[in-house]
């Protein structure tokens, strides 16, 4: 009865584009495996998904498959809908997914196109239907003005102000306020209400 879920760092340029380690926008860099078996429904296993999904998904889908109440807030959403059905048109994860590679560099990949704007205003439109391996950039032709007016109004429009780091018992970017309110208040709440007592 146990759920496996298999992910791993993403990926590794090998030479492509003239390229060498894992740090660029393009497909060969951003994408990662992402496995799930769950035994309670495995009439559906087995299936590949096309449709590109977020690691923050994870947490969301495993809360989803377990049974248990979502927290307050959270990001992502559960990918039970995929398990189910790899083609199921589900509204809330239809929205392409982000990556970011420094400040001011984005890419947005859907099921078709990979839309990626840098810092100082360059952008790279891919169709992976046509060129899974992204030689041919199509941000330049007019003909796609529309698909990239789309991505564009989707991707971030500011990047997150620089913050000075803290380090509050081992936990980063926290403020003694929330850690402890963290601590004392959320993660005991949700704990009571998410796992069944121990008999």
């Amino acid at each position: 009865n146990t759920i496996v879920v298999f992910w791993s760092d993403h990926g590794w340029h090998l030479g492509e584009k003239r390229s060498w380690r894992k740090f660029s926008l393009w497909e060969e860099s951003a994408r990662t495996p992402v496995l799930i078996f769950n035994p309670r429904h495995s009439e559906t296993g087995g299936q590949m998904c096309q449709r590109p999904v977020g690691l923050i998904d994870i947490f969301p889908t495993l809360t989803d498959l377990c049974g248990l109440p979502m927290p307050e807030a959270y990001d992502g959403a559960s990918l039970k809908p995929l398990l189910d059905d790899p083609h199921a048109d589900t509204p809330e994860l239809r929205d392409p997914e982000l990556t970011v590679h420094g400040r001011g560099n984005y890419s947005l990949r859907d099921e078709t196109w990979r839309y990626t704007r840098y810092f100082d205003g360059s952008e790279e439109l891919y169709n992976h239907r046509d060129d899974p391996y992204e030689w041919q950039n199509l941000a330049d032709d007019p003909a796609f003005d529309d698909v990239k007016t789309h991505m564009a109004s989707l991707m971030p429009q500011e990047s997150v102000p620089t913050v000075e780091p803290r380090n509050i018992g081992g936990l980063a970017d926290l403020d003694k306020e929330d850690m402890e309110q963290f601590v004392t208040e959320i993660w005991p709440k949700w704990l009571k209400e998410a796992v069944p007592p121990l008999l």
